[in-house]
């Protein structure tokens, strides 16, 4: 309810219409021949009181607004600081992902060619008695027997 308030109070509304009272007011108490016209003469000295009081609300007004608008100018300030701080900081962080990356990558790769390597520098030996089987492919019956290969209609 108090913002509520406070957000009429210092509306360019609010001040605007106090200003057109204090140039009225003004206009009663301030200027010189006013005060000899029969009918505005009584209310020249409520005139001047009216005028020293709207000019000190409508400076308090404008104060209040204004450090309202610094207050919420520094809280936005605050708010961008820290996203910038934040986009630095996962900006390091994917850079420092893309290196660990690289040099993971980097490894696993001189890792396959040394292994390729290896693999290529074997020779065949006839104590083994390992049998690959076809290239790219499992072969349809294993030594042991039956039990590795069955189709879908056969139990």
């Amino acid at each position: 309810m108090t913002n509520l308030f406070w957000m009429v109070a210092t509306s360019t509304l609010a001040i605007e219409l106090a200003a057109v009272l204090l140039l009225v007011a003004v206009v009663v108490g301030w200027l010189p021949l006013v005060k000899y016209l029969p009918a505005i003469g009584v209310y020249v000295p409520v005139a001047r009181l009216v005028s020293i009081a709207l000019l000190a609300a409508i400076s308090f007004s404008i104060g209040f607004r204004t450090a309202d608008e610094r207050e919420n100018m520094d809280k936005l300030r605050a708010t961008l600081a820290i996203r910038d701080r934040d986009l630095a900081i996962a900006a390091k962080s994917a850079a420092d992902a893309r290196k660990r990356l690289d040099a993971s990558e980097a490894a696993a790769n001189a890792q396959w060619e040394a292994d390729a390597d290896y693999i290529s520098k074997l020779v065949p030996s006839d104590l083994c008695s390992f049998d690959p089987g076809p290239p790219g492919g499992v072969r349809a019956r294993s030594a042991a027997g039956n039990a590795g290969a069955r189709t879908a209609g056969g139990s």
